[in-house]
């Protein structure tokens, strides 16, 4: 009957977002209570992009989503607006940018990711740390450190990379997997390497078309 078919229907759903809200590695990693974890899903799918079950979003009203974006299993996002940074914090997601999985991204001084950025498995972002100016105190109790980090359109960061608060990494430009970017990294430039240094800039290989 119609009616049967209709509970059917409602329950399958019903079990279907509390597979999702229910995944163990949303439960007690700070989301406010696990209809955040659905009520991430539908922020991104309303833009076109996608966020994949175990991952987390702590601060979902400081995450910015551009169309198309797209955030792999297992990440971490955390846009701040914590006591501890003055409420400050925002991260940007921009128009089809890649989040691959296992990133970690702490935006509580501000994390700015362009249009069309890659950022390949296991890269952490941090724009917050700590201060350790005194050394008759322990670092836990000294104060933070927040500084925005921004990624340029295009831009590719690789495997394993870490970007430290304060840096700027421009349009176009790659950073080497494994590499630890404590500097900016020029737009269309190369950099790689503990600490990374800049290493080349791009050659370009766009063709130019003659006119009659």
């Amino acid at each position: 009957m119609t009616w049967l078919r209709r509970v059917v229907s409602l329950i399958r759903r019903a079990l279907a977002d509390l597979a999702a809200v229910c995944d163990p590695v949303f439960l007690g990693h700070g989301l406010r209570h696990a209809g955040d974890a659905a009520r991430a899903q539908r922020r991104f799918r309303a833009v076109g992009g996608s966020i994949a079950v175990g991952s987390i979003v702590v601060g979902l009203d400081r995450l910015q989503i551009d169309a198309g974006a797209v955030v792999q299993s297992g990440c971490l996002l955390h846009c701040g607006g914590q006591p501890w940074s003055g409420g400050a914090g925002r991260v940007r997601l921009g128009a089809r940018s890649y989040v691959g999985h296992h990133c970690v991204l702490y935006g509580a001084g501000g994390l700015d990711i362009g249009d069309d950025v890659l950022l390949g498995p296991g890269v952490t972002i941090t724009s917050q740390g700590h201060r350790f100016d005194k050394r008759s105190q322990p670092i836990n109790r000294q104060p933070h450190l927040l500084a925005p980090v921004s990624i340029g359109n295009g831009a590719w960061v690789g495997a394993g990379v870490v970007v430290l608060p304060g840096v700027s990494i421009g349009a176009g430009a790659i950073v080497a997997a494994g590499a630890v970017v404590t500097s900016d990294v020029p737009a269309f430039h190369l950099a790689a390497g503990v600490p990374a240094r800049v290493v080349r800039e791009r050659a370009s290989t766009d063709l130019e078309h003659e006119t009659a």
